[in-house]
């Protein structure tokens, strides 16, 4: 199901990945930090590809994400890069991870109140 299956780790640290069953197959996700600019980390995995990728969250006037870029590695590496057909994919997965997960703890539901509203992808990965 994944291109790898090693666990990724940060500073040695590993992520604690989460298998989700999103609309367009299994996935594998993990929270991956957050950085003091504001910018929280992710590590996406399928079959079609492997990525960390990085959203600011808005809390008003409601919960609302941007994704803004992704990279082959964590917070460092070249910019990652696939197929219009596999971009559109991997953005109906996160916006699924985003809307039924907590983004501190994928491994775990969200609920009402953590729920975005929006989901905006201003990343360029095609």
């Amino acid at each position: 199901m994944t291109t790898e299956n090693v666990v990724p780790q940060i500073n040695g640290i590993d992520l604690k990945i989460a298998q989700i069953d999103g609309p367009n197959g299994r996935f594998d996700l993990a929270f991956a930090g957050a950085h003091k600019e504001g910018d929280n980390g992710f590590f996406y995995r399928d079959e079609r590809g492997r990525f960390f990728f990085y959203a600011e969250r808005y809390s008003a006037p409601s919960i609302s994400w941007n994704v803004t870029h992704a990279s082959t590695e964590a917070w460092s590496g070249a910019s990652f890069k696939t197929s219009p057909e596999n971009e559109e994919i991997f953005k109906k997965n996160i916006e699924f991870f985003f809307k039924t997960r907590r983004s501190s703890d994928p491994t775990k539901r969200g609920d009402d109140t953590s729920e975005p509203t929006l989901i905006k992808f201003s990343w360029r990965i095609v």
